[in-house]
Formats: structure tokens, sequence, C-alpha cells
């Protein structure tokens, strides 16, 4: 969960620590208007480097595969 504060160096080493161990996340932002909310998303993506998989009210799901990933997404 991000505090209304944005992205501090604790919320992104967490982030970090937690695609170390999970591929896919949820993760709850608090902001107070939707171009913040957008700006802290694409934070979080180039930081993560993970993809997109959606966006819902203010809960945000992004996946990053491990080396030798544990989910297999679709062909396209």
């Amino acid at each position: 969960m991000t505090g209304r504060q944005g992205l501090s160096a604790a919320v992104l080493a967490e982030l970090e620590l937690s695609l170390t161990k999970h591929e896919l996340l949820k993760i709850k932002i608090s902001a107070d208007n939707s171009e913040q909310k957008q700006q802290i998303i694409e934070k979080i993506i180039e930081f993560s480097q993970a993809h997109l998989v959606q966006v819902i009210g203010n809960v945000l799901v992004i996946y990053r595969a491990f080396d030798e990933p544990k989910i297999i997404l679709g062909r396209r």
C-alpha cells in the first residue's frame, strides 16, 4: 500500500522484496486525484520493470516473471 506521501524509499524497497517472492502483486494506491494516481502507477512500473495487468479503482495489479516463471500466461 502506498501512502499519501507517494512512493518513499521504504515502499520501493518493500516492492522489490515482494517481487523476489511473488510474481503477481496487488498494490493499493492512496492518491488525492487521478493524475497523482497515474504518476504513482507509472513510477511503480518503471521501478519494478513489471507488466501492468490491470487497475481497478485504487488497486493496481502487476506481474514480473521469475527467471523460471511459475505462472505461465496464455499464448497470444
